[in-house]
């Protein structure tokens, strides 16, 4: 249990340095935080497709693992708006290509209300603003795709009943109380 406690420790001081202010350090440190914790479903959908014989997660996932990978090490390079860029952006597109790719209804949508959420604890706008907006931007934009273009558009995979009804309740209940 010390492991885990370690890196995770290790992963959430990425980027921070001595002398640097609380406020800012807390920032960092929930920056990557938010950025590693979708890397547990990555690798479990990588599994997923392997025992499966479905390519596509592993493909999606595998790119989305790199991306965050290479936003935790800009992090540490402390460059941290494009960092919150690359991370909250990757976030939103997996949103989005949940969406689109399965057959769920407009639940999952649910999920970008705490990223909207996240941006206002994350981003320090004075000091960010030409990082903000493109992150923000790209997160509307993806929030509207999903109403706006049709589904499978990129691939479509049909989940089971038991499967769909149980996503659909995690998807209203889970964003709900990480908003909270």
């Amino acid at each position: 249990m010390k492991f885990i406690y370690k890196i995770i420790s290790l992963i959430a001081n990425l980027g921070v340095v001595d002398g640097m202010k609380i406020e800012e350090a807390k920032r960092i440190k929930l920056t990557n935080i938010l950025g590693f914790i979708p890397l547990l479903t990555y690798i479990y959908f990588i599994y997923f497709g392997i025992v499966n014989d479905y390519y596509f997660p592993i493909v999606v996932c595998s790119c989305l693992t790199l991306i965050v990978i290479i936003g935790l090490y800009v992090n540490n390079k402390k460059l941290y708006g494009v960092a919150k860029l690359i991370l909250f952006s990757a976030n939103s597109f997996v949103v989005f290509l949940t969406y689109n790719c399965l057959n769920l209804d407009y639940s999952i949508v649910c999920y970008f209300f705490p990223l909207m959420i996240a941006y206002e604890m994350v981003f320090d706008v004075k000091k960010e603003l030409k990082t903000f907006i493109p992150a923000f931007l790209f997160t509307i934009i993806c929030f509207v795709a999903c109403f706006l273009l049709p589904k499978g558009i990129f691939y479509s995979y049909v989940m089971s009943d038991d499967l769909l009804k149980t996503s659909i309740i995690l998807n209203y209940v889970y964003p709900f109380l990480i908003s909270v």
